[in-house]
């Protein structure tokens, strides 16, 4: 019997949109062993989850979020076989326990890491327990103990929110299904699964102003960005009492490439979907698992990536009829269930209310040099006048993992140049000024005063940005 994941499914579908032609699944790419997407973007979600429940406890009724250790409970009897000998087991426990990138990254944010660093703590308390207790343990058996003891189902954090949602078990067919919502709830009076996502960049939202080829953006412009989740949301939604989802996107302050923090306005969106809205789906889905059995059978006691099943059926008929069903529901009666007017689907639950921010005189004031590209490709509205203030925000790009957008009255211009633009495209085309690229001005986002268009060349405009430094004025001593 083959294990397999909610979010394995749901990559069958990733990046559809209702213009998709001729849909086909996605095979994953490999995960990377290091780079942006697990140093950054993974952490920022495992961390802002904690606070996006914190927000949406005001806005539901009995919160309960994810127990951050069911799946170690689970996985206790496969690592115990691993332990050899008492000198390696603090070491083989913090590496399957405890993630650093998250831990570094929790650290970074400051107040905003705390929710996830208290839950980080728990593992590492077992940890130091089972350490100090060597001298007295059989391995593995009282390791488990041990650890059954210290990691046991529902703890609760600093934020009031019991997190003991366990993982859910399903034999369908030849397969082995788990799954795990971020959080349960009451919603309305009816019981409901939480699923979150901790964008990167900026909030999932259905409407946006502008595209790069200044065409009006239809209501599902950024729709592939969301929509496959929904099947996910579905396979969590499969026991009969499960009432509907609240499907949360929130946007929480970031760590940058370095050791800047990125203070963003914090927002919360949702889509609240109904059971006898997502039926359809979750009926679909059902009929895809039991189609995609494996052309062997096997165990496996970690999740296998759905697509190897998919391309081991020597008949793939039924598999690809219940594959473009469940598309089918999805751009179809699920999606028109949604579209009820004319405005954006998310539903704006919360924006945090900031005050301007002011920092102290003895951090000074420096200034670089950079350069705004595929303004009029971008943009072909945009005036360029000298001394135009400009904004810069980070947002995530597939194609550019440094990615600042440039904007002028809420209307996006163009991106900042990458280092590999500015070699390539324009060595010469502002000499008197050193460029830097995007990979420089994510550092200091939080910290820019003000960016001043101060020159431009056809699709380019170079800025200038005045920021406050992260090193402190010195001070001469007086004697």
């Amino acid at each position: 019997m083959s294990r397999i994941s909610a979010s394995g499914i749901a990559g069958l579908f990733y990046g559809l949109n209702p213009g998709t032609k001729n849909p086909q699944p996605k095979k994953k790419s490999p995960m990377p062993t290091k780079g942006l997407l697990i140093e950054k973007i993974f952490p920022h979600g495992h961390v802002q989850e904690h606070n996006a429940l914190t927000v949406l406890r005001d806005f539901v009724q009995d919160i309960r979020g994810q127990d951050g250790f069911a799946r170690d409970r689970e996985h206790l009897d496969a690592l115990g076989a691993k332990l050899q000998n008492k000198e390696t087991v603090v070491s083989l426990l913090s590496d399957a326990w405890v993630n650093q990138y998250t831990l570094n990254y929790a650290h970074q944010l400051g107040h905003d890491g705390q929710l996830s660093l208290e839950e980080i703590a728990i593992a590492q308390r077992c940890i130091e327990q089972i350490g100090t207790e060597l001298d007295y343990l059989q391995l593995p058996r009282d390791v488990k103990l041990e650890a059954l003891k210290q990691l046991g189902a529902g703890y609760t954090l600093s934020n009031g929110i019991v997190y003991d949602v366990p993982r859910f078990h399903y034999d369908i067919g030849q397969l082995h299904l788990v799954c795990q919502p971020d959080g349960m709830c009451t919603y309305q009076g009816k019981k409901m699964v939480i699923e979150i996502k901790s964008c990167w960049g900026p909030l999932y939202t259905s409407l946006a102003t502008r595209s790069s080829s200044n065409k009006p953006i239809s209501a599902n412009s950024n729709i592939k960005k969301w929509l496959y989740y929904l099947v996910q949301i579905a396979i969590e939604m499969l026991p009969p009492d499960i009432e509907g989802v609240v499907f949360a996107c929130f946007r929480g302050n970031k760590a940058a490439m370095g050791r800047a923090h990125v203070i963003e306005q914090k927002a919360l969106n949702v889509i609240v979907l109904e059971r006898k809205q997502m039926q359809g789906l979750i009926d679909t889905v059902h009929e895809l698992l039991i189609a995609l059995e494996p052309a062997a059978a096997g165990a496996s006691s970690n999740s296998v990536d759905p697509f190897i099943l998919w391309e081991t059926l020597e008949d793939k008929t039924a598999v690809k009829i219940a594959y473009d069903n469940v598309v089918a529901e999805l751009r179809g009666p699920l999606l028109a269930s949604l579209q009820t007017t004319a405005t954006d689907i998310w539903q704006s639950l919360y924006v945090e209310k900031m005050a301007p921010v002011t920092i102290q005189d003895e951090y000074p004031v420096q200034h670089l040099f950079t350069a705004v590209n595929n303004v009029y490709r971008f943009n072909k509205d945009f005036t360029y006048t000298n001394g135009l203030q400009i904004q810069l925000k980070c947002e995530q790009n597939d194609f550019d993992s440094f990615a600042v957008k440039a904007y002028s009255l809420d209307e996006p211009i163009g991106w900042v140049a990458s280092a590999k633009y500015i070699e390539q495209n324009m060595k010469n085309m502002f000499p008197s000024v050193p460029l830097h690229s995007n990979d420089a001005v994510v550092d200091i986002v939080s910290h820019i005063l003000q960016a001043t268009c101060i020159d431009h060349k056809h699709g380019t405009v170079l800025i200038r940005i005045d920021f406050r430094s992260f090193v402190k004025r010195p001070v001469r001593n007086s004697k």
